[in-house]
C-alpha cells in the first residue's frame, strides 16, 4: 500500500506543479507588445531554413531556436500568443525537472520546495512570456543537471552518457553560451575527486559533442571576433551586480532578506544544540549538494569575470545558474532545520513572501504598438519616415502593417514604397531628404529613435535631420521610444 502511495505522489506532484506552472505563465502571456528581441527572432523564424543559417553569420544565436520557431509559425502563424507558447511549455516543463531533481537525488520536500521557488520566480516568468531561446537554454540546462547527477550516482548507466551527448548538443545549438555548462560539467568531475574515474567517459562524450559542433564551428569562431572586437549593448557590471542579480533571481532584495534571516535563526538553534557543525559536516559530504553548488556558482562568477573583458552578465545570459541556485535554497533549509515539520515552515515563510512580490503579469516597458499607431496619424502621403537603428524596422513594421512584417525577406522593400526608411547613418538621412526635396520644398519627415545609444552615440542623426527643418516636435513612448516630427 505505501509503494503504491509513493508511486500515486510521484504522479500527482509532478502534474500539479506543471498545472501551476501553465496557468500562471498562460494567464498574460500575450498581453504585451511584441518588442525587445522578439520581433528578431519571429522575423526570420519565418524564414526558410537556409535563410536562417545563412542569417547566422549576423547573429548571437545558433539556430535551434528559430528552427523551433519556423514550424510553430507554419503551424500556427506569427500572433504574440503563437510564438510565446513554446516558452511557455519550456518553463513549465524545467519546473518538473527541478522537482525530479530534488526529489530523487534528495527529498520529495526538497523537490517541491525548489520547483516553486522557481515557479513563483518573476524572472522566470517574464522570459516564458517572450518568444526568445532562454526558457528552453534553462530547460535543457535542467535536463543535463539531472542526468548528470545520474552519471554521478550509477557510473555503469550508459543510458545516461547517451543522454548527456544528446542533451548538450541541442544546448550549444540554442545557444552559445552552452558552452559554459560544457566547461561546467568536467570542472565539477575535477573538484568531485570521488568520481574522478568518469573522466575518461566524459571526455568521450565531449569529443563527440565537438565533433557535433562542426557544421556551426566557423560561424561561432565568427561571432566571437565580431563580439570581442566591436562590443554588445551589454555593459560592464558594478561589483553589487553579483549580489544585485541573485535579488532579481528571488524577485525583490526582502526576499533574500527572508532567506537570511531564515538561516540565521537555523544557526543559532544548531547552535544552541551543539549540531551547527555536522550539519555543515553532512551537507558538505554531500556529493549531490556538491555538485549543484559546482553548477551554480563557477558559471555564474565565471561570467561576472570574464564580464570585464566581454560584457555578458545581465539578466537573460545568467538565467540558467538560477536552476542549480533554487535547488541550493531548498537544501541548505532542509539541512539547517533538520525537522521535517520545521523544514516545511521554513518553506513555507520563504514561499509565501515569493508569491506576495511575484509578478504573474511583468512589464517588458516597451509601447511599439503605441509607436506605430502614433507614427501612422503623423504620417501623411508624402512624409519621410527614418527608424534607427535599423533593425528598428521588425518590431515597428510588425504592428503598423503585419502583413509586410510576414513577407519577410522583402520587408524592407514593403515599407520604403511607404517611405519608410530603416537607417543607422546620418548620411543615409541626408541624402533621402535631398532626393526627396523640390525646388527646396521638402516633405514632412518623421524619425522614430528606438534606443540609438550603441549606434548613433553622439546623436548624429537627429542632429542632421533637424538641421534641414525649422520646426520640430517630439512625442516620447514609454519607455525608450522619441518620435521626432519636423517641417518647415
Amino acid at each position: 500500500m505505501e509503494i503504491n502511495k509513493k508511486k500515486y505522489y510521484q504522479l500527482v506532484i509532478p502534474i500539479l506543479i506543471l498545472t501551476i506552472n501553465l496557468v500562471i505563465k498562460y494567464l498574460y502571456i500575450d498581453n504585451r507588445d511584441i518588442a525587445g528581441d522578439e520581433p528578431f527572432s519571429i522575423y526570420w523564424g519565418q524564414m526558410s531554413m537556409k535563410s536562417i543559417i545563412d542569417m547566422l553569420y549576423n547573429e548571437n544565436n545558433p539556430p535551434l531556436h528559430f528552427f523551433i520557431l519556423h514550424f510553430i509559425i507554419k503551424l500556427f502563424g506569427v500572433s504574440a500568443l503563437s510564438v510565446r507558447i513554446p516558452s511557455l511549455i519550456f518553463s513549465s516543463l524545467t519546473a518538473v525537472i527541478i522537482y525530479k531533481i530534488g526529489s530523487k537525488y534528495f527529498t520529495q520536500i526538497i523537490g517541491i520546495g525548489a520547483s516553486l521557488i522557481f515557479s513563483f520566480s518573476t524572472m522566470h516568468i517574464f522570459f516564458s512570456h517572450e518568444a526568445r531561446v532562454y526558457p528552453l537554454f534553462s530547460l535543457l540546462t535542467a535536463c543535463l543537471l539531472y542526468v548528470y547527477l545520474g552519471i554521478i550516482k550509477n557510473p555503469s548507466n550508459r543510458s545516461n552518457f547517451y543522454a548527456l551527448f544528446v542533451l548538450n548538443v541541442l544546448l550549444i545549438y540554442s545557444h552559445y553560451f552552452g558552452i559554459f555548462v560544457l566547461f561546467m560539467e568536467v570542472f565539477s568531475l575535477l573538484i568531485l575527486t570521488e568520481r574522478k574515474q568518469l573522466l575518461k567517459p566524459l571526455a568521450l562524450v565531449m569529443a563527440a559533442v565537438v565533433i557535433s559542433y562542426i557544421p556551426i564551428l566557423f560561424i561561432f569562431m565568427h561571432r566571437l571576433g565580431v563580439t570581442t572586437g566591436n562590443g554588445t549593448w551589454v555593459t560592464t557590471p558594478g561589483l553589487g551586480e553579483i549580489y544585485g542579480n541573485l535579488n532579481r533571481f528571488l524577485n525583490t532584495k526582502y526576499n533574500m532578506l527572508v532567506l537570511i534571516i531564515l538561516l540565521l535563526a537555523a544557526t543559532i538553534s544548531l547552535t544552541t544544540q551543539n549540531k551547527l557543525k555536522h550539519q555543515l559536516t553532512e551537507l558538505l559530504k554531500n556529493i549531490y549538494f556538491k555538485t549543484i553548488f559546482i553548477w551554480f556558482i563557477v558559471p555564474y562568477l565565471t561570467m561576472f569575470l570574464v564580464s570585464f573583458k566581454v560584457p555578458m552578465f545581465v539578466d537573460r545570459y545568467i538565467l540558467y545558474t538560477s536552476i542549480p541556485f533554487f535547488l541550493i535554497i531548498a537544501v541548505v533549509l532542509h539541512y539547517f532545520f533538520v525537522k521535517t515539520k520545521f523544514i516545511v515552515i521554513a518553506l513555507s515563510i520563504f514561499l509565501i513572501s515569493q508569491t506576495i512580490t511575484m509578478q504573474i503579469n511583468p512589464d517588458n516597458n516597451r509601447r511599439l504598438k503605441d509607436v506605430a499607431r502614433i507614427v501612422s496619424i503623423l504620417k501623411k502621403e508624402q512624409t519621410i519616415t527614418f527608424l534607427a537603428p535599423d533593425h528598428a524596422f521588425m518590431g515597428f513594421c510588425y504592428y503598423y502593417n503585419l502583413e509586410y512584417f510576414m513577407q519577410a525577406p522583402n520587408t524592407i522593400n514593403l515599407l520604403n514604397t511607404d517611405r519608410i526608411f530603416p537607417i543607422n547613418k546620418k548620411e543615409t538621412a541626408l541624402e533621402i531628404i535631398s532626393k526627396n526635396t523640390n525646388h527646396d520644398k521638402r516633405p514632412s519627415c518623421i524619425y522614430l529613435q528606438a534606443g540609438t545609444e550603441f549606434i548613433d552615440p553622439e546623436n548624429g542623426i537627429l542632429k542632421t535631420i533637424e538641421s534641414q527643418y525649422k520646426i520640430h516636435k517630439v512625442v516620447h513612448v514609454f519607455e525608450i521610444y522619441d518620435i521626432h516630427y519636423f517641417y518647415n
